[in-house]
C-alpha cells in the first residue's frame, strides 16, 4: 500500500494520472487502514480507527464479502478441540456448522442476484430458503458467541487436565 501510494504521488510521477494513488487508498481502506502524510511529507500508513475499519482489520475478507466474523475454520476447530470433552467439542462444531451453512446462504445468493435472465421456478423456491435461511445469521452468531462462552470452562479444564471445571474466571 505504502509502495502504491509512494509511486501515485505527483511529485514522485508527475505524469501519473492518479490511478496507483487511488488504488492504493482503495486498498488500504479495504484492509482497514488510511494513508495520510506525516510531518515530514512522507505518506505513511495507519490504522483506521472507524468501527468499520477495525472489523475489516479483524476478519478480512470474510467481513468484505459475507458482513460476517471469521470463524476458526474445520482444520483449526480440530485441533482447538482435540482435547475437549465430547460434549463441548459437539456443541461448539455444531453451532460452527450453522454459521457455515448460513454463511454458504450469503454466497449463493449473490450468485443468484447475478443472474440476468429470468428464474426458474426451482431458483425462486432456492433464493427464498437462501432469504430465511440468511434471516437467521445474527441469532446462529449469537449462539456461536454463547456456546463458546459457556465451553470455555470445560476447554480449559481440558487443557490443564483437570476435568470439568466451573469456575468462569477470565
Amino acid at each position: 500500500m505504502e509502495l502504491g501510494a509512494f509511486l501515485g504521488d505527483p511529485r514522485m510521477a508527475p505524469d501519473n494520472d492518479d490511478d496507483t494513488a487511488s488504488m492504493a487508498t482503495d486498498l488500504a481502506a479495504r484492509s482497514g487502514l488510511s494513508l495520510r502524510r506525516n510531518v515530514h511529507g512522507d505518506i505513511e500508513v495507519i490504522e483506521n480507527v472507524d468501527p468499520e475499519a477495525r472489523r475489516r482489520r479483524l476478519w478480512g475478507e470474510c467481513w468484505l464479502q459475507l458482513g460476517i466474523p471469521a470463524l476458526p475454520g474445520p482444520d483449526d476447530l480440530d485441533v482447538l478441540l482435540a482435547h475437549a470433552p465430547g460434549e463441548a467439542s459437539e456443541r461448539l462444531l455444531s453451532s460452527s456448522r450453522a454459521v457455515v451453512r448460513a454463511s454458504m446462504a450469503i454466497s449463493r445468493l449473490s450468485e443468484l442476484e447475478d443472474i440476468h435472465e429470468p428464474w426458474t421456478p426451482e431458483q425462486i423456491d432456492e433464493y427464498d430458503r437462501l432469504s430465511a435461511l440468511l434471516d437467521e445469521v445474527t441469532p446462529l452468531l449469537a449462539d456461536y458467541a454463547r456456546d463458546v462462552t459457556e465451553s470455555l470452562p470445560a476447554l480449559r479444564a481440558a487443557r490443564n487436565g483437570r476435568g470439568e471445571s466451573t469456575d468462569r474466571a477470565d
